[in-house]
C-alpha cells in the first residue's frame, strides 16, 4: 500500500513546491516596484528619480563636474523634463552678473546663486578677478523655494551654471544637506566645447531670455 501511494504523495509534494514558487514570484512582482517607489519617496540620497533619463555616464563627465550621486541630465533633457513634470524644479546657481549679461533659461524656477561677490568687492589676485564667496543662505533659499511649491527635500531639482562645474558643487552641498534627488545639468547654460554630454542650453537652441520674471528672482532668506 505504501508503494502504491508513493507516487501520489510525491506528486502532491511537487505541486506544493510549484505553488510556493509561483506565490513567491507573484509576491516579488508586486513588492519590488512598491519597494522601489517607497525608497524614492522616502528620500534616499542614492535613489534616482525613475522619471528622468539616465543617458549621461559618470565616465563622460570631467572629474571636477562629477557629483556624488551621479545624477546628471543634459540641457535638452532638462528642458524636456521641466516641460512635462511640473514638480521638477530648475534652479540657476550662477552669479547675478551672469544672469544679467548672459541671460537665463526661460523655464527656470528660481535664481539662487551658489557663490556671490563678497560685500567689499575685494579683488582676488590669485584668480585675477573679484573675490567670490559661498552663499551662506543657499540651502535655506532652496528650502524656501520647495516650501513655495509645497514640496519637500525628496523633490527632484535640476541645477545649472555656465558649464556644469558649480552646479556639481552645489548639488553635492544639497545632497550632503539631505536633499534626495539633485541633478546637475552637465553641459550648463553656455556649454563647454570639451563636454561629451551636450552643447549647452543656448547652443542647443533652447528657450532663453535676458528678462527675468519677479518669481524667478533670488529671494534672500536674510532679508
Amino acid at each position: 500500500m505504501e508503494l502504491y501511494n508513493q507516487p501520489t504523495q510525491t506528486g502532491e509534494l511537487v505541486a506544493v513546491i510549484l505553488r510556493s514558487v509561483l506565490s513567491l514570484n507573484i509576491v516579488r512582482a508586486v513588492l519590488c516596484p512598491v519597494v522601489s517607489v517607497a525608497i524614492f519617496l522616502s528620500g534616499d540620497a542614492r535613489a534616482a528619480d525613475p522619471r528622468l533619463p539616465a543617458t549621461v555616464k559618470a565616465t563622460d563627465v570631467p572629474a571636477s563636474y562629477r557629483i556624488e550621486s551621479n545624477h546628471y541630465v543634459t540641457a535638452r533633457e532638462a528642458a524636456d523634463v521641466v516641460a512635462k513634470l511640473p514638480n521638477v524644479l530648475l534652479i540657476d546657481v550662477r552669479t547675478y552678473a551672469e544672469t544679467l549679461f548672459n541671460g537665463i533659461a526661460t523655464p527656470m524656477h528660481r535664481h539662487i546663486p551658489y557663490v556671490m561677490l563678497d560685500v567689499d568687492h575685494s579683488y582676488d589676485a590669485g584668480n585675477q578677478r573679484y573675490k567670490l564667496e559661498p552663499n551662506p543662505d543657499f540651502v535655506k533659499a532652496v528650502d524656501n523655494l520647495l516650501a513655495e511649491h509645497k514640496l519637500n527635500r525628496g523633490a527632484t531639482l535640476i541645477l545649472y551654471c555656465s558649464v556644469g562645474e558649480r552646479s556639481a558643487r552645489a548639488a553635492n552641498l544639497l545632497g550632503g544637506s539631505g536633499f534626495a534627488n539633485v541633478y546637475s545639468m552637465v553641459d550648463g547654460f553656455e556649454g563647454d566645447a570639451t563636454s561629451k554630454a551636450g552643447p549647452g542650453w543656448k547652443t542647443a537652441g533652447l528657450p532663453w531670455s535676458h528678462r527675468m520674471a519677479p518669481s524667478q528672482a533670488y529671494k534672500s532668506p536674510s532679508m
